[in-house]
């Protein structure tokens, strides 16, 4: 083995330092793909649920207004109280995986409905719940840009002329279901 090394001239260790500086720096370049890849993906499938988990809360929020001082409306609100949790451990996921903008907005999705829409519930409010409803759909948009910038989409959720088409029809779905005077 000694015989070995002293038989080595500087030129061949040179050669195979530099065969293994480069094969470390391939395999770097490699591995930090392959986690770059990984990462988003997990970012994808976080996002995901956590957009279906807020739009899982219209549907028992729909039956707890529904079931107001009703018979039914304990379970109803209890349904609601479920899909909270979902909406939970579903931004859980979101704020480990994602950086500081994307935090932001989904704590601000998720404390609308935990706090705004689930006090408008409890008090039997519907002008809150509706000022709620509206506001929540902002924090869900707000989300969704905030998510698609962060993995790389440049186009926001819904572009400035679809988005003011959508404020458009919701401000006259809501001027009908004024009370009329």
């Amino acid at each position: 083995m000694i015989a070995f090394i002293q038989s080595l001239d500087a030129k061949s260790v040179l050669i195979f330092a530099a065969g293994l500086a480069t094969a470390w720096f391939v395999e770097r370049l490699r591995s930090g793909s392959e986690y770059n890849h990984w990462l988003r993906q997990q970012r994808l499938a976080a996002f995901v649920d956590f957009v279906g988990s807020l739009d899982g809360l219209q549907r028992p929020m729909s039956r707890w207004q529904l079931s107001w001082e009703g018979p039914d409306e304990v379970p109803a609100r209890e349904a609601f109280f479920d899909m909270i949790e979902v909406m939970e451990r579903a931004g859980g996921a979101v704020n480990l995986l994602s950086g500081s903008p994307v935090n932001r907005a989904s704590i601000r999705a998720a404390n609308q409905w935990r706090n705004e829409m689930n006090s408008a519930l409890k008090s039997h409010d519907q002008e809150r719940l509706n000022r709620g409803f509206n506001a929540a759909q902002d924090r869900y948009t707000e989300f969704l840009d905030a998510a698609r910038r962060e993995i790389g989409h440049r186009d926001p959720f819904l572009s400035p002329q679809a988005r003011r088409e959508f404020e458009d029809a919701a401000k006259k779905l809501e001027m009908r279901n004024l009370p009329k005077t």
